[in-house]
């Protein structure tokens, strides 16, 4: 029969020990990365231009918080048409249709931008809507940037529609932008 000395046991036990440790550490390192990747995943996006945050999952409840457009929140529980969500320190109830899962971005305001009209012939134009400038080429706002058709510009418009009005300058434009 063989026996192991004392020396030998206690060396294959710190062995295992080690092993355990190690092992231990890796497994807690993992659960903490895996966790962190689910709360991300988790996280949801206020859309639309602000939601109110509510202390029930009432529309008659008490409105503790306002939550602007594109903020951060984190679900915790479903009750209904009602989520109960987390952001930073508050915590209230939102309505579920007012969160997205995917980043919102912030609208941003184009009202009062000036507007240079140019043509490729230098002519001044004139047109009665600001959507149909928007076709022109070199039309752009204050900063160089050319604006896109898809924004509306009210300041723009009420401009434009203020401006003189050339029958003849309008056909020309016409005929060339066809």
């Amino acid at each position: 029969m063989i026996t192991k000395s004392q020396r030998q046991l206690d060396s294959s036990f710190h062995s295992i020990n080690i092993f355990l440790q190690i092992f231990a550490g890796i497994f807690l390192l993992l659960t903490f990365f895996l966790s962190s990747v689910f709360a991300v995943n988790n996280t949801g996006y206020i859309k639309g231009m602000g939601a109110v945050l509510r202390e029930q999952p009432s529309i008659h409840s008490k409105s503790s918080f306002k939550l602007k457009r594109g903020t951060k929140v984190l679900p915790l529980v479903s009750k209904g048409i009602w989520q109960k969500v987390k952001t930073g320190e508050n915590q209230g109830w939102l309505l579920r249709g007012q969160i997205s899962k995917f980043p919102v971005k912030r609208k941003k305001l184009i009202l009062g931008q000036k507007v240079q009209l140019q043509s490729a012939s230098g002519r001044r134009l004139r047109l009665r809507t600001f959507s149909a400038v928007v076709g022109v080429k070199g039309l752009l706002d204050s900063k160089g940037k050319k604006i896109s058709p898809f924004q509306t510009d009210y300041a723009a418009l009420e401009w434009l529609e203020n401006r003189p009005f050339d029958e003849e300058n309008s056909v020309i434009f016409l005929t060339l932008t066809e």
